[in-house]
């Protein structure tokens, strides 16, 4: 738990929870400071109850409904997400408008539910997502989504990487992929990262008990975030080197700057997503990219983002149809790019 309280979380404001008014106040105070560019994405707040929590959401409901919540049940700590940019928005709701486009013409509108920013429990703790989708085979208020998107506005993109390790590691599987954007408005750029479960090298061994086991802060890459809860038991293992379902980086994408129509890709290695800019931990800019596309289609697989049909439905594609995997191509991500500068920057 000390890894989803620390990681990417060195700019936050913390403050102990009094009550709503307080919770209100500093709220404003750091999307002043957000909006001013001086002031860090999220505002920590411990001693939360459950009860202090219901109160909180009705509060966040009524006025700041922008608002994304990661509730840590056992360390009663509430960490808020401010949404200080329209572009914040703009960008998971204009990728939302080709994902409908995409899979309309496949038959399948009412075969993926879009349930916005609703909020799941995974092991001891709540959280919210910019925006996560479903298939129709998955019932219910409380069944997982297999897609979520996670979105940051010129903030480091270490807290969208924990985001994505907790959607990942946390949901027993049933999360397949997620998608994180980067935006930084300094220099127009949007870092792309697809992130889904790969296997991996079971670290703990016969025998091992919890607190024997590596935590995601002792590791060296982002790929390798696990928690103990993961970790098979002995009853579940057939040898010590059984192996692990791992969150990892599996494609980037960078659409930079102006004066060049062609998305760039700034693939760092798979096992280090961090490669991408490691001073800073800010998207990359090497080659820039337009703001407004060509209608030439660049012809370049790496700049395509892919996200596999049995990921997303929870099924194979029907044989001989039109179902098949949901492509972002070169010229969908470009138009993309600038519709959000367009729109909102």
């Amino acid at each position: 738990m000390h890894y989803y309280l620390t990681e990417g979380l060195q700019e936050a404001e913390h403050r102990v929870y009094k009550d709503n008014h307080s919770f209100a106040g500093a709220v404003k105070s750091q999307t002043t400071l957000a909006e001013a560019g001086s002031g860090g994405k999220y505002v920590v707040f411990s001693s939360v109850s459950e009860e202090q929590l219901t109160k909180i959401d009705k509060l966040r409901d009524d006025r700041y409904p922008s608002l994304r919540f990661m509730y840590l049940e056992d360390q009663q700590t509430l960490i808020v997400k401010i949404i200080a940019s329209p572009l914040h928005e703009v960008v998971h709701r204009e990728f939302e408008k080709i994902l409908w486009a995409k899979i309309t013409p496949m038959g399948l509108l009412r075969d993926l539910a879009g349930m916005g920013s609703a909020r799941y429990k995974g092991i001891a703790i709540k959280k919210e997502p910019d925006s996560c989708y479903k298939p129709r085979s998955r019932a219910g208020a409380a069944s997982w989504p297999t897609l979520a998107i996670e979105c940051g506005v010129s903030e480091r993109i270490g807290r969208l990487r924990v985001d994505a390790n907790w959607w990942l590691t946390n949901s027993s599987g049933k999360v397949n992929i997620v998608v994180l954007f980067s935006v930084n408005k300094a220099d127009r750029t949007i870092l792309i990262e697809q992130w889904e479960r790969e296997s991996l090298p079971n670290r703990c061994s016969e025998g091992t008990t919890p607190s024997e086991r590596t935590t995601p802060s002792e590791r060296t890459t982002p790929s390798e975030h696990t928690t103990p809860s993961e970790c098979t038991t002995p009853s579940e293992r057939t040898t010590p080197s059984a192996t692990l379902k791992g969150p990892k980086c599996v494609h980037t994408i960078t659409i930079a700057a102006p004066n060049n129509n062609e998305p760039n890709n700034n693939q760092p290695n798979s096992n280090d997503p961090d490669n991408d800019k490691p001073d800073n931990d800010e998207p990359n800019n090497d080659e820039p990219s337009g703001d407004e596309p060509s209608n030439e289609e660049p012809d370049n697989s790496k700049h395509i983002l892919t996200l596999e049909f049995k990921k997303v439905f929870d099924r194979d594609a029907v044989k001989d149809t039109v179902e098949a995997n949901i492509e972002f191509t070169a010229l969908d991500l470009s138009q993309w790019a600038a519709d959000i500068w367009h729109h909102g920057g």
